[in-house]
């Protein structure tokens, strides 16, 4: 090592006063062989201390020398020191005498007997002759192990006050009160894995100690033997890994999340007064209370919309959702009250439609059964003696006519409609069954609102969308319900317009439909638009969207795409579109004003 090397202070992490005696000892030893050439008087100095290596002469603590030449190479030989080692005996015995009388003094604070310059260089340097035990203590950052660290009452301290430090001993006395509840065979185990120094009594927390006792033994004993093959090496929060790999072992009938846990008590079951439920029945009072005793949902949790829903339900409707409500598992609900909105929405919908059911069922078999006014007047429409009719009815006698004619033209309508519909909705579902079967559709592709309007829409419109879906690729479209859906709008929208065109002989009938003012306009345009097949002007369906409109807003449409150049435009239809979109907004939004300030 290089002698003349100017020494810098940031190589070592902590500064001299926060280190113990004898590593400031060993570190400001070490400073002085890294310093610049001597001096003529032989004396360094340093931050706080002036150490004399003039001297000649055999060090007599040679050991000492070469324990400190593990700092660096020393260039200062033994004899140098001989004759201050040998200056300093006396007050090194005398101090050391002292000491066993007097009380301890701090570490920081050493004073030996001798001069104020030899005062002054003790304080910062040291005892030079120290025991065994003393010259090479453990360093104050890692950790000792003992034979049995958990039933130690005393914990070597580099302090020279020999007290123990605060946080190792109450993580002794925690150990030490859990090591009592395990099993001796887990106790065991447990304590060799301290003594061979694979894990510490502070990687174990509380929690940690009570999981283990928890844990069945033979369980317990391969946890630990599973942490005595880990490497901790790598590991930062050693407590929350010796706890993950407890977790592994836990059996997999129960659960553990908390310590709390393990000393839970049953709580008796929950019972609101009767007073509070007078209000219902005593079938849904008592299911509600069943609801109540189950865990899953709390009083104070069930709130007042709650109520109000179950009031509006059925008395058995209500009552099978409560008992649907108390048999969920209480750890799978975060809301109960949303949780038992869902329950009973889902039974008001079952019985609406009941009702709607049951609704049309009666209204079907009163119009066969049907006499009053309204059925007089059909029935001398059908030419049937009416009076006939009734003396029939009132006597109990069978009457054909009165089955024959109630059921009036209106309903065979009706019910040929509805088989109609049936009929094609029928086909409309096995023609996706079928596309399903040939791997077209995936199964459920279509969601219900698709199929509802494919039912709805006329057959052979319904039937051409599916065609359409044979020869497109399915890979390249992401939503196949809105894809449909676009083709049925486009379906039923070409199908208007041609309806409304059947009526129109040329495109030329469109132009005369409009308003003579409009008309007008239209022409100073377009003038072109009328004597060409091919005009110039607006598309059918903007003209037919003109014509719909109120003649002022169609001048006012016209008066905005006179100012859009005509010939640069490549879609003038789209524009005019765009137009006649903003101008009724527009006036909607007036009209809307006007309304609520009147």
């Amino acid at each position: 090592m290089n002698n003349h090397f100017a020494y810098r202070s940031s190589i070592f992490k902590l500064p001299e006063k926060f280190l113990p005696p004898t590593k400031r000892r060993k570190v400001q030893l070490y400073k002085a062989s890294l310093l610049e050439p001597l001096s003529e008087n032989g004396i360094v100095q340093t931050n706080n201390t002036s150490v004399d290596t003039s001297s000649a002469g055999n060090l007599k603590d040679e050991p000492l020398l070469n324990h400190f030449r593990s700092y660096g190479d020393l260039s200062v030989s033994s004899a140098q020191f001989q004759e201050k080692t040998e200056s300093k005996q006396l007050s090194v015995e005398v101090s050391s005498r002292e000491s066993e009388v007097s009380a301890p003094l701090s570490s920081h604070t050493t004073s030996l007997q001798g001069s104020s310059q030899d005062k002054t260089e003790d304080n910062s340097i040291g005892k030079l002759y120290m025991d065994d035990n003393q010259r090479q203590p453990s360093p104050p950052y890692d950790k000792s192990i003992s034979k049995d660290p958990l039933k130690d009452k005393a914990v070597e301290s580099d302090t020279s006050s020999g007290e123990i430090p605060l946080g190792k001993l109450e993580t002794m006395e925690v150990a030490n009160h859990n090591l009592v509840e395990l099993n001796e065979e887990v106790r065991f185990q447990l304590q060799s894995l301290f003594q061979a120094g694979v894990v510490f009594p502070e990687d174990f927390d509380e929690r940690a100690f009570q999981f283990l006792a928890w844990l069945p033994v033979r369980r317990a004993i391969a946890a630990l033997t599973d942490l005595s093959e880990r490497n901790f090496s790598n590991v930062k929060k050693r407590k929350a890994f010796v706890m993950s790999v407890l977790r592994q072992y836990s059996p997999d009938d129960t659960r553990w999340s908390s310590p709390q846990k393990l000393t839970h008590e049953t709580k008796a079951p929950i019972v609101v007064p009767p007073s509070a439920l007078a209000h219902l029945p005593p079938r849904v009072a008592d299911s509600l209370q069943q609801v109540f005793a189950s865990g899953v949902c709390h009083p104070s949790k069930f709130d007042d919309l709650a109520m109000e829903v179950l009031v509006s339900l059925d008395e058995s409707d209500a009552v099978q959702a409560l008992n649907e409500f108390a048999n969920v598992d209480p750890s799978t609900v975060r809301n109960p009250s949303a949780f038992w909105m869902g329950i009973a929405r889902r039974y008001q919908i079952r019985a609406k439609k009941a009702s709607i059911h049951s609704y049309s069922s009666a209204h079907f078999q009163g119009n066969e059964n049907m006499i009053g006014p309204h059925s007089r007047k059909k029935a001398r429409s059908g030419g049937v003696d009416w009076h006939k009719q009734q003396t029939e009815h009132n006597s109990g006698l069978p009457g054909k006519a009165s089955q024959s004619v109630c059921f009036s033209s209106h309903d065979r309508f009706e019910t040929n409609r509805r088989r109609t519909h049936h009929e094609d909705s029928k086909m409309v579902i096995d023609y996706i069954e079928e596309l399903t079967r040939r791997n077209i559709l995936a199964p459920g592709a279509l969601d219900e609102k698709v199929v509802d309007t494919l039912k709805r829409i006329p057959q052979d419109d319904a039937l051409a969308v599916l065609r359409d879906l044979e020869h497109l690729d399915q890979r390249r479209i992401r939503n196949i319900s809105a894809f449909v859906t676009g083709l049925i709008r486009k379906v039923t929208n070409s199908d208007h317009l041609n309806q409304r065109l059947t009526t129109k002989t040329s495109p030329t009938n469109l132009v005369d439909e409009l308003e003579p003012r409009v008309k007008q306009r239209y022409l100073s345009l377009f003038p072109n638009s009328l004597g060409n097949e091919n005009n110039e002007g607006l598309d059918d369906r903007a003209l037919e969207a003109l014509s719909n409109l109120r003649p002022e807003l169609s001048l006012q449409v016209l008066d905005e795409l006179s100012k859009v150049d005509v010939d640069h435009s490549r879609n003038i239809s789209m524009i005019a579109m765009g137009i006649m979109r903003k101008v009724t907004q527009r006036d909607n939004h007036e009209r809307n004003v006007r309304s609520f300030k009147y």
